[in-house]
């Protein structure tokens, strides 16, 4: 048996290097910013992304930490996309 890499039959690009790209202005009461992959966004709708971000810089104030905890939220619903999280924390 052939491994699974040689029997799937791919057609078009894997990777889409043109991002998806917003210009947004940010208001003075903008307490954090979120970027994540789709491995996060499939799984979490992105209101509830912000309150749970929002109540873990509130708890502790470490954004590592936050990312970690919305990661393993993602995990914890079975996403098995590539996940990765960056928050800015503007405050």
């Amino acid at each position: 048996m052939q491994p699974l890499m040689c029997r799937i039959n791919f057609k078009g690009d894997l990777i889409i290097s043109s991002p998806d790209v917003s210009l947004v202005e940010l208001g003075p009461d903008v307490e954090f910013v979120l970027v994540a992959t789709d491995g996060l966004w499939d799984y979490i709708k992105s209101t509830e992304a912000v309150a749970f971000v929002r109540d873990q810089l509130c708890q502790h104030g470490d954004v590592q930490r936050a990312c970690e905890a919305l990661g393993e939220k993602a995990l914890d619903r079975r996403s098995q996309d590539n996940i990765s999280i960056v928050i800015a924390d503007l405050g």
